[in-house]
């Protein structure tokens, strides 16, 4: 039995039309002020701009500007150690799969979807959703719209010892900063938490939320990290090097002002795990009405920590033997949440009806009256870390002379040698909530099987 239809019009219409360009200087100058110390300064200005051709609308015209200054330092003059540190503000480059490319000001089909509630057989729901237009789109975008950047420092020292044997320590602090962001601007929102919504209108009655391109002024993620490598040269026919990254990363700041969550549970805003990926265009809403969003279950930029371990051996008779080892934390769930299933629990209707009609009688859904709720007192608190990813690499091979500069080299190198099976990702169909029964906290995108790879190298 029908129960919902949907009409689409027009059925043709061209969707993305834009033109594009980003000029950029960069100049850089070192010198050495002393004989142990050198310094490096640079700049790089950006000038970019985009334009719709659909609407001929100025999506962005701006310019960011990014300067960069570093040092190096010999502590002994035999240059055994080195003390380092560097201060760069790096933009956000222009590409096709960001969020103001991907947002907005583009040919978009009206729909009607009209419900049969009671099994009738008449359609007697109805909600509107009209074609984009031109005067919309001009609304669509903040006219101080910029590309967002990054400010970053780096310390290091790295030591000479004997053998061959060095070792580099290093502190990293990345913040980033004015990341794309979207704000409703058509939504009357209450002025403080568990308060009715005041419906759409604000920019036109005839639609619901209608989201503007802005950069988000009100949070920033935050990167720490402490970077470890050991190295050792190649001598006796034996060479290695190993990597620790442990880090540590926060989002500071507050709720995105339109943001559901800002109003139903503003004190679950801090969270030191899962950030998701920092492009942006992905706050706009936490607490997401379905299943199935992405924002909240991956993010590869956030692991706990990371070790890789790498050495060669020049065995005597002309065998190479190598192998390299990784351990990565794996991914964090994401914030739990659950769902309050009763639409007429008072935690939902005290934000107002499900259904708020604007004066011009256009339906709309209560963007508040969402029964989504996050289950921890913060995001942060609750998420799950998946067991760690283990690869381990061999390699073995043997060298043959055939005379003058000629020589072959027979190998077998194996992946994954243990085969540990381990995930590198949670499903993205709501592993992070507690009432999805089939998806709750599994994994998906297995590690590769152990497998052989021989090769016969000739070089002459």
């Amino acid at each position: 039995m029908p129960f919902h239809r949907r009409y689409a019009s027009p059925l043709d219409l061209t969707t993305r039309q834009a033109r594009d360009r980003n000029f950029a200087f960069y100049g850089q100058d070192s010198w050495k002020p002393t004989e142990r110390l050198t310094a490096v300064v640079g700049l790089r200005l950006d000038w970019v701009r985009r334009f719709d051709n659909i609407f001929n609308v100025t999506r962005e015209n701006s310019r960011i500007v990014q300067p960069r200054v570093g040092f190096s330092y010999l502590v002994t003059r035999d240059a055994r150690n080195v003390l380092r540190g560097s201060y760069v503000r790096v933009g956000e480059q222009m590409m096709g799969r960001d969020a103001v490319t991907l947002f907005g000001a583009a040919g978009r089909a009206g729909f009607v979807d009209t419900y049969d509630l009671d099994g009738d057989g008449t359609f007697e729901t109805r909600f509107d959703d009209p074609a984009r237009t031109g005067s919309l789109a001009a609304s669509e975008f903040d006219s101080n719209l910029h590309q967002p950047y990054l400010d970053e420092l780096i310390v290091g020292y790295r030591k000479q010892l004997p053998y061959a044997l060095g070792i580099d320590v290093a502190g990293i602090q990345r913040v980033y900063k004015d990341t794309y962001g979207r704000i409703d601007i058509n939504g009357f929102y209450p002025a403080g938490p568990n308060q009715p919504f005041g419906g759409f209108g604000k920019v036109d009655p005839t639609r619901g939320i209608v989201y503007q391109q802005t950069n988000n002024s009100w949070s920033r993620l935050n990167y720490t990290a402490l970077e470890i490598t050991a190295t050792k040269n190649l001598s006796h026919g034996f060479q290695f090097m190993a990597g620790i990254n442990r880090q540590w990363q926060h989002i500071s700041g507050n709720w995105n002002p339109t943001d559901p969550a800002m109003f139903i549970q503003p004190s679950a805003f801090p969270n030191n795990k899962l950030l998701y990926m920092p492009r942006g265009n992905n706050e706009d809403n936490s607490l997401p009405l379905t299943s199935g969003t992405t924002v909240h279950t991956y993010g590869p930029t956030w692991q706990k920590y990371r070790l890789n371990f790498g050495g060669s051996w020049i065995a005597p008779y002309g065998i190479v033997v190598a192998s390299s080892y990784t351990i990565e934390a794996g991914p964090w769930s994401g914030a739990i949440v659950d769902t309050i299933d009763d639409p007429n629990d008072p935690r939902r209707t005290l934000f107002g009806p499900a259904i708020v009609v604007s004066s011009t009688g256009f339906r709309a859904s209560n963007p508040l009256t969402t029964g989504m709720r996050f289950v921890y007192p913060t995001r942060g608190d609750g998420q799950v870390m998946a067991p760690p990813v283990k690869t381990l690499g061999l390699k073995i091979g043997k060298k043959l002379a055939l005379g003058g500069s000629k020589q072959a080299e027979l190998a077998a190198n194996v992946f994954n040698l243990l085969n540990a099976g381990d995930f590198t990702q949670y499903n993205y169909n709501g592993a992070n909530e507690v009432f999805n029964k089939a998806n709750y906290l599994q994994m998906r995108n297995q590690q590769p099987a152990r497998a052989l790879q021989v090769t016969l190298v000739y070089r002459f």
